[in-house]
């Protein structure tokens, strides 16, 4: 069953069986456990289960890569040229990038630990001599801020990440289908102990949404509705005396 399907399913059993007076506190406190149950199923459905922070990482970490890229060609190219002025200390640039070597492909933690190396090389002596040279400086400034940014967010999103409870949908899920399970035996030991023509009513609208529920969910198999089979009619039967009561069945 799909997770709005569930949560849709069962929030329809709740106004149902809310929709029931009786004096019985057992059974209050069953309705308003469901009830708990499923406010917290809601509240993990509404969990976002992506980080804003995650666009913010990639735009930085793809600003630095094309920044690291140019410089590095920029280096390679006067390196390659003995003839030009700024020969000698391309060549020794491009010993520190051959020193540090980044792949863009790699992946993301490699990465970005492979660049905070080669930029704690290339802002301190003497390669930022070499750069101001070259006329290179801002470019390696506005790298380390790139850098710093795409850091900022990896470390922002490890902690959004960090607050969320594993796989809390489906614990809240669990926990209001046993909630449910509890409340659909509060209805059956009521009927058969004081049948009223409103409890059983609330009974066949409960195995309405029920049959509605599995209509929608085509032929699939769920183990998240137990009910009882024909349940209005077997309990007629059973309050009338005519056969035993029917036992709790679960629906495929």
């Amino acid at each position: 069953m799909t997770n709005g399907l569930h949560y849709n399913f069962m929030s329809l059993i709740l106004q149902t069986l809310q929709g029931y007076a009786t004096p019985s506190t057992v059974y209050q406190e069953k309705v308003a456990a469901l009830a708990a149950a499923l406010k917290e199923e809601n509240a993990q459905i509404g969990v976002p289960r992506k980080s804003e922070q995650t666009a913010l990482l990639w735009n930085a970490v793809e600003a630095c890569n094309t920044l690291y890229t140019h410089l590095r060609q920029i280096v390679r190219g006067y390196a390659g040229i003995p003839l030009l002025e700024q020969h000698v200390v391309a060549t020794q640039l491009k010993a520190v990038f051959d020193q540090f070597p980044l792949n863009v492909k790699w992946k993301m933690g490699q990465r970005m630990g492979s660049l905070t190396k080669l930029m704690g090389q290339l802002q301190a002596e003497p390669a930022q001599s070499w750069l101001c040279e070259m006329g290179l400086e801002k470019v390696v400034e506005e790298m380390a801020a790139r850098h710093r940014e795409a850091q900022r967010a990896l470390l922002d999103r490890n902690r959004e990440v960090s607050k969320r409870t594993p796989a809390g949908l489906q614990k809240a899920r669990k926990v209001t289908d046993a909630a449910y399970d509890e409340c659909v035996e509060v209805v059956q030991a009521l009927y058969t102990t004081q049948p009223d023509e409103e409890l059983l009513q609330l009974i066949q609208s409960c195995n309405r949404q029920i049959d509605h529920a599995l209509t929608e969910m085509a032929g699939r198999k769920t183990a998240d509705c137990r009910v009882v089979a024909d349940e209005a009619e077997a309990l007629r039967a059973s309050a009338e005396g005519t056969e035993d009561a029917t036992e709790s069945k679960e629906v495929q």
